[in-house]
């Protein structure tokens, strides 16, 4: 069997080459690691949200300042879960840091976790056309919108951001959670079991461990972007071959006008001689 030629192909038709890298990432990948990336602008919690999810308060890096500049990793071997802290969003100019995230989260990620602190208020323009973007490269169920920073607002705040941030999203159906890593290790530290309840990380947890115990969920994506990319190279070939056939006739009209043209300019020689 002939090996795809997927850097030709990326090359080929760039408008579908997130696609491609992924098929060619899920073909080539010799783990049963689940990978999860964090997603979305700088300082919304993304690293602070990792450290909770993996129970260690400062194994990613964490601060006010731009701390994650490319993509970091933990395995957690027993779990078979490789988590992805991505760099922020917007947050470098050059754009270097963003092209680590959306490698991370278009090539590599079986699950995404789009990040947005509640303490911004409602999502911009920027994070839905995000989100959006995501849409057109993963399915609903491959991305979880995690609200964190719940703790900051208080309960009438919360109330009319999280209305409004479900209006925002009511049309992309994907699934989001509140969440408070602030409270989450407070509880712990404090073995306070209540605290740990109201930071709905346990929810959370519970939402991610539904979705890497499904054991088909890779295979039905990488099925799924074969049927795709087929499609879509069907669909080319058709584009093709209707702009050929176009053109042809196109050819034969000229050709038709052409000798009708040479015609008429025959008859008036012979008329005037």
């Amino acid at each position: 069997m002939n090996k795809i030629n997927f850097t030709a192909l990326k090359q080929k038709f760039p408008e579908i080459d997130k696609k491609i890298a992924r098929l060619e990432y899920l073909s080539a990948k010799e783990n049963d690691l689940f990978n999860i990336a964090v997603y979305g602008k700088y300082n919304h919690g993304k690293s602070s949200l990792l450290n909770a999810l993996i129970g260690i308060e400062n194994h990613f890096k964490v601060a006010d300042c731009r701390t994650t500049i490319k993509n970091d990793v933990f395995i957690d071997e027993s779990a078979g879960i490789q988590w992805i802290d991505t760099p922020g969003l917007n947050a470098d100019i050059e754009g270097e840091d963003d092209s680590h995230a959306v490698d991370a989260i278009t090539r590599e990620a079986n699950l995404i976790l789009f990040v947005h602190s509640l303490r911004i208020g409602e999502l911009d323009q920027a994070e839905i056309d995000y989100l959006n973007e995501l849409l057109t490269l993963k399915s609903a169920s491959q991305i979880i919108l995690v609200l964190t920073q719940q703790d900051q607002l208080r309960a009438e705040q919360f109330e009319i951001v999280y209305a409004r941030i479900e209006q925002q999203v009511q049309d992309v159906k994907i699934r989001n959670i509140c969440i408070s890593t602030t409270r989450y290790f407070k509880g712990l530290s404090n073995n306070n079991s209540v605290q740990q309840d109201r930071s709905n990380m346990g929810q959370l947890q519970q939402m991610l461990h539904e979705n890497y115990e499904h054991s088909t969920l890779q295979r039905d994506e990488f099925d799924n972007l074969i049927k795709e990319i087929i499609h879509y190279l069907e669909n080319q070939k058709k584009y093709i071959e209707q702009k050929k056939a176009e053109k042809q006739q196109e050819l034969r009209k000229m050709h038709t006008n052409f000798q009708n043209d040479v015609k008429q300019m025959m008859n008036k020689i012979q008329q005037n001689f």
